[in-house]
């Protein structure tokens, strides 16, 4: 008999995802001794989980599809399903050793986050490129949605055995928007008509601190202190950290240079990467909360801060 356990999932299509994936990796092993599965497609690079599941992306699908594509099927590339599984984004990065304490959250048959108050209709733009999200999923799925239900997001996720049936409405409804001109190649939207077709939309939702979304930080009022080794909001600790970027506020070279830095400091010993972690909270603050101060001197400071990092641990 198989022993059921918990486990994490991470997946990547290309080379570019799987260094991605290679630095949550590296996070999450600081914190964590589960068991770490990778799904992966059309890279030759090195994975560092426990386990690599090579798929074969279907030759129609690029790389954005092809990760969509895995995301919105997880069981389809496991094995028999046993335990506990928990994917996370590649963007998504374990900061806390109490990681693990989110499998007691889970609720069958699927465990999503709240997406900060972002209701089905505040989406649209980040579906869509016309109209409104509640009326597409009406028009295409045949399914009535609340327009002010807030939708989850879908960078964390709690699933088992009983996630099955949901996980192949959602990919199906993946796959029926790649063929559409109107749906932007995204994941949130469709899941909103899967959650509603599973009737799922009062589910309990996994809390923040276990998918804490940096670029809403702002918008919900505070803000992220280091303090004693840990991050914390309000006085909470917070165990995962989602570097979502705004690609309008953000321009994407400095993301690269942040996710760049964001390596340096997961490598070393655990006094290293504390002390690393301290100095980049400082930039990310800065860079997240306040982007349109930061913009005139971000690349210089990040730049500068990235090489002295570089240069005392010898990386």
């Amino acid at each position: 008999m198989v022993e059921k356990m918990n486990r994490y999932i991470l997946s990547a299509v290309g080379d570019k995802a799987a260094k991605q994936l290679n630095i949550a990796i590296r996070f999450l092993k600081k914190f964590s001794k589960l068991n770490i599965t990778t799904i992966s497609s059309r890279t030759n690079i090195k994975l560092n989980g426990d386990k690599n599941i090579v798929i074969d992306m279907p030759k129609e699908l690029n790389d954005l599809e092809g990760s969509r594509y895995i995301k919105t099927n997880l069981p389809m590339f496991l094995d028999k399903l046993e335990g506990l599984y928990c994917y996370i984004d590649n963007d998504v990065y374990v900061v806390s050793e109490d990681c693990d304490k989110i499998f007691e959250e889970y609720q069958s048959p699927i465990t999503f986050s709240d997406d900060y108050g972002q209701t089905v209709d505040d989406f649209s733009k980040g579906a869509l490129y016309n109209g409104l999200l509640s009326k597409e999923i009406e028009r295409k799925f045949k399914l009535k949605v609340n327009p002010d239900w807030r939708i989850y997001n879908s960078g964390v996720i709690l699933f088992d055995s009983t996630s099955i049936d949901f996980f192949k409405t959602w990919q199906k409804y993946e796959l029926e928007i790649f063929k559409d001109s109107n749906w932007k190649k995204r994941d949130q939207g469709v899941l909103v008509a899967a959650v509603w077709k599973h009737k799922l939309q009062n589910n309990k939702r996994l809390s923040s601190r276990y998918n804490w979304l940096i670029r809403h930080t702002a918008k919900v009022g505070s803000k992220l202190k280091f303090k004693n080794r840990s991050f914390y909001h309000d006085n909470t600790k917070v165990h995962f950290l989602h570097f979502i970027h705004d690609k309008i506020n953000e321009p994407y070279s400095y993301v690269k240079e942040y996710r760049y830095a964001l390596g340096l400091i997961s490598k070393g010993n655990y006094e290293s990467f504390k002390n690393n972690l301290k100095i980049f909270t400082l930039i990310t603050l800065k860079l997240f909360l306040h982007p349109r101060a930061f913009f005139a001197d971000a690349n210089r400071n990040i730049g500068e801060r990235t090489k002295k990092l570089k240069k005392k641990y010898n990386i």
